[in-house]
């Protein structure tokens, strides 16, 4: 990322800040008084940075999955799909099964198999149908949710929890632990970024996939294997939604419920762009929305603003961070049309 990405970025944050700040002096709060009550909350509270960090990792996993198509080009919208149906393939290993007792790894390889089958769906299209795969992996988010309800609301719903829509708390044998206090995930989501950012940018494998992305007939001159940089990026990236998946499941939630994946997915995309596509970069993004979406809690208690007012400040982001490339192209055009 050089100084001028850096830049845009710093003030595309700032305005997002600043259009959120007016929503919550509408509800009669003060921005200045809400923000620093988040921040306090979501990483100076020992409570509220453990939980700062668990949704940092979640975000990160996505987000280095997510790094490697959007740099390639391929538009994942699907990570929230291939979350949910990672971390019900974990859950049909323990409660159909009963595989993974004490060593969860079996759940964690199927939930992350699966995620990655699960991607490489709209990616086998893309490559020899030429579909759109914003339009597939969106629409296979829907799949997944339902194959999640029908499993909330019906065969796994837990009795003893007098109807309501959760399945059975697994045991603790199948649980991952915390490590060094933190959530498992967080520590994972290290790793997973710099494995992440070695595919893009130390390998030739990653080499190929930003000239696909920058220049695709570049890469159909050079002979490129369409079928590896198509399906086998969205099969990767499917592999980190599904270990986020999966991971969430064993680590933490320990059931499920029919808001299983709270919008990760989709947030993760917003905080890939942030990231620049950069499995570095996307970790330290997804550390500062993670402390967002945990201290919106505390903004809507402070300032009376609802929850969901979070959206606002999440879409005026996207839309300057996405309009940005285009905002300096038009500006570098203006200033060679008068040179």
């Amino acid at each position: 990322m050089d100084i001028r990405s850096f830049l845009s970025t710093i003030v595309s944050v700032l305005v997002a800040l600043f259009v959120y700040g007016l929503f919550i002096m509408y509800f009669g709060g003060d921005p200045l008084d809400a923000y620093y009550r988040m921040f306090r909350n979501s990483y100076l509270d020992p409570n509220g940075l453990y939980e700062t960090l668990r949704l940092a990792g979640s975000l990160a996993i996505l987000s280095a999955g997510l790094s490697l198509v959007f740099k390639a080009g391929i538009w994942n919208i699907g990570a929230e799909g291939q979350y949910i149906i990672g971390g019900i393939a974990a859950g049909y290993m323990i409660y159909v099964f009963n595989i993974g007792f004490e060593t969860p790894v079996i759940p964690i390889l199927v939930g992350m198999l699966v995620g990655s089958l699960y991607s490489a769906v709209p990616a086998y299209l893309k490559y020899k149908l030429d579909v759109n795969e914003v339009l597939t992996t969106l629409m296979l988010n829907y799949v997944a949710l339902y194959i999640l309800y029908y499993h909330v609301y019906g065969v796994w719903r837990d009795p003893s929890t007098f109807g309501f829509p959760v399945t059975p708390e697994i045991s603790m044998g199948f649980r991952l632990p915390d490590i060094l206090g933190m959530n498992f995930l967080f520590p994972l989501s290290i790793i997973v970024s710099i494995v992440a950012y070695y595919i893009l940018f130390r390998s030739k494998y990653g080499f190929k996939l930003r000239v696909y992305g920058e220049n695709r007939e570049a890469a159909k001159y050079s002979r490129y294997n369409l079928f590896t940089l198509i399906v086998g990026s969205m099969a990767l990236s499917g592999l980190a939604s599904g270990l986020a998946g999966t991971g969430d499941f064993l680590s933490y939630y320990h059931r499920f419920k029919p808001g299983y994946a709270a919008g990760l997915g989709y947030t993760a995309i917003i905080t890939t762009l942030v990231g620049e596509s950069n499995p570095i970069y996307t970790l330290i993004s997804s550390i500062f929305f993670a402390g967002f979406l945990y201290g919106s809690n505390t903004i809507s208690i402070v300032a009376g603003v609802p929850f969901e007012g979070i959206y606002i400040f999440e879409g005026v982001l996207l839309a300057f961070i996405i309009s940005r490339r285009y905002i300096g192209r038009w500006v570098k055009w203006m200033g060679a049309e008068n040179s």
